[in-house]
C-alpha cells in the first residue's frame, strides 16, 4: 500500500532564500526549476520570489508595529479629549444615578453601585480641574494645595486658581 502522507518540505534558511532569490533575478531559471534545484516546494520559491517571507533572519519592519501606539503614561491628553472625556464621565454618571433610582436592587448591590458612582464623580472633578488649569503640572499642584490644606474641597481649590491665574495675569500685563 502506498504511504499517503504528504512529504513536509524542509524549512528555507535565510541563505537558501538569498539564493533563490538570485536565481530568479538571473532571468535563467523558472520557479518550477528552481525548487526542484533546491529540493522544496514551488509555493516556497513562490513565497520568496514574490516578498511573502522575510530574506534575513531580522524582525520584518512591517509586522509587529502597532498602528495606534498607546498613549505613554508621561503624556497628557489634549484639551479637545479632555473634554470630551469629561462630557462622557458626566453622561455616564448621570445614566447611573437616573439607574439607580428606577431599578430595584439588592442592598449590597446598591451600596457598590454608589461607591463606583461616587468614585466615577471624584474622577470627574479631577478631570474638570485639570482641564480649568490647563497646565503640566495641575495635578501636582492639586496635590500640594490638598497636603497643605486637606479640608479643601475641589471648588475651593478650582476657586483659589482662578483667582491667582488672574492676578497673575494682572501682574503680567503691566
Amino acid at each position: 500500500m502506498k504511504n499517503l502522507k504528504r512529504k513536509k518540505s524542509p524549512k528555507l534558511s535565510p541563505g537558501t532564500r538569498k539564493e533563490i532569490k538570485e536565481m530568479f533575478n538571473s532571468g535563467n531559471h523558472k520557479p518550477k526549476e528552481i525548487a526542484d534545484y533546491i529540493g522544496c516546494s514551488i509555493h516556497q520559491v513562490n513565497a520568496v520570489i514574490y516578498g511573502k517571507v522575510k530574506m534575513k533572519s531580522a524582525v520584518r519592519s512591517d509586522k509587529g508595529t502597532k498602528r495606534h501606539p498607546e498613549q505613554s503614561e508621561g503624556t497628557q491628553p489634549n484639551d479637545r479629549e479632555n473634554i470630551s472625556l469629561i462630557e462622557m464621565l458626566q453622561t455616564s454618571l448621570h445614566e447611573a444615578v437616573k439607574d439607580l433610582k428606577t431599578r430595584t436592587y439588592a442592598p449590597d448591590v446598591k451600596l457598590t453601585l454608589i461607591q463606583k458612582a461616587s468614585a466615577l464623580l471624584k474622577n470627574l472633578e479631577a478631570l474638570e480641574l485639570q482641564s480649568h488649569m490647563k497646565g503640566m503640572n495641575a495635578e501636582l499642584m492639586m496635590r500640594i494645595m490638598l497636603r497643605l490644606q486637606p479640608e479643601l474641597e475641589l471648588d475651593e481649590i478650582k476657586k483659589i486658581y482662578l483667582e491667582e491665574y488672574e492676578k497673575l495675569k494682572s501682574n503680567v500685563e503691566l
